[in-house]
């Protein structure tokens, strides 16, 4: 009788561990999986050639993303709108221009350290977008109004300067190195990259 009662307690323990274990294991699997939410914004600095790019222009992008907590390799996607104006060389004339664009841009970022004040990263995405250029005196063989998609590559470095010592929120600062071409202008490959510098917030 004394052994059915002492077999019967180490089976409830057992089965209480297994039930603390299963619960701990799954919070931690929620914490590694979450996803943290990033707004930033900043300054883009065309670069390209003189005649089919907006080099030594600027453009002004707001990006809004998405990113998963999984150790020190972090996938995220973000969505970007940008606005530009001024003045360029298209073809063999020079014109204003406005350029309103968006993409899609999946990416990975590589962090060095997992917990800390300061955590700086490395990554890389592909982009995938949607441009509208208006010309104001356009070359006669190029439409006033063009519009088209755009892909390219991002290569980028920053660091999340942390509120606290563990995952919290943070200021992220980052600069980039972005290659991006548009059907726009009259043109198949028309070069919207360059270098970029953002600020944004780590919720």
């Amino acid at each position: 009788m004394q052994l059915c009662a002492e077999r019967s307690s180490i089976s409830y323990f057992l089965l209480i561990l297994a039930i603390a274990l299963l619960a701990d294991n799954r919070q931690v699997e929620a914490e590694e999986t979450r996803t943290l939410p990033t707004i930033e914004t900043g300054a883009h600095f065309f670069a390209g050639p003189t005649e089919t790019s907006l080099t030594g222009a600027r453009a002004y992008p707001l990006i809004f993303r998405a990113e998963a907590i999984r150790g020190k390799f972090r996938p995220s996607v973000a969505a970007e709108f940008f606005y530009s104006a001024g003045t360029a060389s298209v073809g063999a004339s020079s014109t204003s221009y406005t350029l309103y664009g968006g993409s899609f841009t999946p990416a990975y970022n590589i962090f060095m350290f997992r917990e800390g004040y300061f955590q700086p990263f490395f990554g890389v995405g592909g982009i995938l977008g949607w441009n509208y250029l208006k010309l104001t005196t356009p070359p006669a063989s190029v439409e006033a109004y063009t519009q088209g998609y755009s892909y390219g590559y991002e290569l980028s470095s920053g660091v999340d300067i942390r509120f606290a010592r563990a995952e919290s929120s943070a200021l992220r600062l980052r600069a980039s190195m972005t290659y991006l071409v548009s059907r726009i202008a009259g043109q198949s490959a028309f070069a919207l990259g360059g270098f970029r510098f953002v600020a944004g917030f780590v919720y």
